[in-house]
């Protein structure tokens, strides 16, 4: 987790928890070793759908902008933070729930606080929670935000048989299930899992099941538990034919015989019995063969041997009364202990809600000043716009109003706690070209640092709100007086600005030259005729400070011609310029001789 919290732009601090009602009762715990003037936020502890979660995160918000500007190069330090408005968060999980311990922070008097997230999450993921904070640095106050990570790991529910791991989502879950009756290989285990959803399986561990169609499956489990084996634990003898050899009633006593003949078990004698008469026991029956039951009533060697009064067979699988003949009947009670367990739990898979449909006005051009209208079609509730992966505080309604650079998109989430984000759009606000204006010089309206205007831009001149054919260049000569307008446009944006000024035509300079002169008289230089058709004549004053240079430049700073002359003879000798493909327009003769510098105006009709 990123616990530092970075200015944005100027004077932004990244912190911010939007105070909610329900989750009363932070406690600040910082440690000790922190600085006094610093920024820190603890981490969000790590949760688990399903489950219920109360945790306290301590921060410390600066009171200065230095311990920023240490992790953010663009922020100026040792800016004093007067105090902090908490204003904002989105993005929590679905079902929790926050409070601040407060939501205005004097930084003189107070810097630590803390927040307290509570509730029970429902879906399992990563969220990056926003928040929005107010810091008011000098006097200008900057909102800005910044997220957090917090994780809901996959729900595990539990029941007396088994668990499951991830059983709530949206569109689609992976189901795992956990058998908590092993058998650990033992024998007399079985199983039975029906997943609600047509599915059945007998294995002991199934493997993880997908659920892909919305709905609510009961999961019903059965574990049979078959270990205990067959136990003889009631002999009841009902009749018998057995007396004792003076005619009293018979010493009785019951002796058990497994099906290879030995004898497992021997009763004590029963004086006198009464009949019914019920041995209790608790006799291991693990042969699946034919054991005996013998009844005998002890003579204790009187007359000879005892009498036997019966013999009756049983299996595992017996039940009921046996009888020897007419001499005995007897009752036997076999128990198999089986233990069955039954439970059930249940998946619930939410519907994927479709992605926002998004409708962006197209306009052209679009520039500095405009609003552009982005609306979600298919949505009306439940949305939060997002500009450049920032929540746009209170931007919840279908029509988002756009009027800043930035990448776009809006996140639904519906009422199950179910999210999904629309295709992002781009709105891009072109530069209105700055410092338009022109200059007036006898006549001739120039541009106003023409190097300054936009690489790929366009001139236009307007006379008294007409555009006037052909006037696209950085200098124009009027012939009337009107209110003149210059129109630069950017063409890769299509904005444009404009600059009006009323003009007043000068008669002293048709063609934006002296009238009074044909020829235009320089320092050391003369030019004619101006304006020209075809050729120019320049005439050098004194040609001793060899060799003299020359640049013809038009109104946008293009060098058109350059050179030097070598061979010039007397004053006002003449040389001539070959400028008859020269395009009509006004353009700027530099002359260079010696350390005198001369610029001639030159229009070409």
């Amino acid at each position: 987790m990123k616990k530092s919290l970075l200015f944005l732009s100027l004077i932004g601090l990244c912190l911010s928890i939007q105070a909610q009602n329900g989750c009363p009762g932070c406690e600040v715990s910082l440690p000790a070793d922190l600085p006094e003037d610093t920024i820190f936020l603890g981490d969000a502890p790590v949760g688990q759908a399903n489950v219920y979660y109360d945790q306290d995160l301590s921060f410390r918000l600066p009171k200065t902008t230095t311990s920023v500007a240490a992790i953010d190069s663009t922020t100026p330090p040792n800016l004093a933070i007067s105090s902090f408005e908490i204003v904002s968060v989105s993005n929590l999980p679905p079902g929790l729930t926050w409070e601040a311990n407060q939501r205005e922070f004097d930084t003189s008097e107070q810097t630590d606080g803390c927040v307290k997230i509570c509730g029970t999450p429902l879906i399992p993921g990563l969220y990056n929670v926003e928040v929005v904070l107010d810091a008011q640095v000098v006097i200008l106050s900057r909102r800005t935000s910044f997220s957090f990570p917090l994780l809901i790991q996959p729900g595990v529910t539990a029941t007396d048989g088994f668990r499951m791991i991830n059983n709530i989502g949206c569109g689609e879950v992976d189901v795992t299930f956990i058998n908590t009756i092993p058998s650990n290989e033992a024998e007399g285990f079985s199983y039975r899992w029906d997943f609600g959803n047509g599915l059945v399986s007998e294995e002991e561990n199934p493997l993880p099941l997908t659920y892909d169609e919305p709905g609510i499956y009961e999961v019903n489990y059965e574990a049979v538990i078959d270990t205990a084996g067959f136990f003889l634990t009631k002999v009841l003898i009902e009749e018998t034919t057995c007396n004792d050899i003076l005619g009293g009633r018979p010493d009785l006593k019951i002796d058990v015989i497994e099906p290879d003949g030995t004898t497992i078990y021997t009763s004590d004698i029963i004086m006198n019995a009464m009949l019914p008469l019920t041995f209790e026991l608790l006799l291991p029956i693990e042969d699946i063969g034919n054991y005996s039951l013998r009844v005998t009533d002890d003579d204790s060697g009187i007359g000879g041997a005892d009498d036997v009064c019966g013999i009756v067979n049983f299996t595992q699988q017996t039940e009921g009364s046996l009888s020897s003949g007419e001499d005995l009947k007897v009752t036997l009670t076999i128990t198999h202990p089986v233990e069955t367990i039954n439970s059930k739990d249940t998946v619930f898979v939410f519907e994927q809600p479709a992605a926002p449909e998004l409708s962006l006005a197209e306009q052209f051009p679009v520039c500095e000043g405009d609003t552009l209208e982005a609306m979600v079609l298919n949505y009306v509730d439940g949305l939060q716009w997002i500009r450049d992966s920032t929540s746009l505080f209170g931007e919840t309604a279908p029509i988002l109003k756009i009027s800043e650079n930035g990448t776009y998109w809006s996140r639904y989430i519906s009422p199950d706690g179910c999210s999904s984000e629309s295709t992002p759009v781009s709105a891009s606000f072109g530069v209105i070209p700055s410092g338009i204006a022109f200059q007036i010089e006898n006549n001739l309206l120039n541009v106003f640092q023409p190097e300054d205007l936009p690489a790929n831009s366009s001139i236009a001149w307007e006379s008294d709100g007409e555009i006037i054919p052909g006037a696209d260049g950085v200098a124009f000569c009027v012939d009337s007086s009107a209110t003149y307008t210059l129109k630069v446009t950017d063409e890769e944006t299509g904005c444009f600005a404009t600059f009006s000024q009323m003009v007043t035509y000068d008669p002293n300079f048709p063609n934006c030259v002296s009238s009074n002169e044909e020829v235009y008289k320089g320092d050391f230089a003369r030019v004619f005729p101006n304006p020209f058709r075809e050729n120019v004549v320049v005439q050098i004053q004194d040609p001793t400070a060899q060799p003299s240079t020359f640049k013809l430049i038009s109104m946008d700073g293009r060098e058109i011609i350059a050179g030097k002359w070598r061979d010039l003879r007397g004053n006002w000798d003449k040389k001539e310029l070959p400028v008859y493909e020269l395009a009509k327009g006004i353009y700027i003769l530099q002359l260079f001789t010696g350390r005198l510098h001369q610029n001639i105006k030159l229009v070409k009709e």
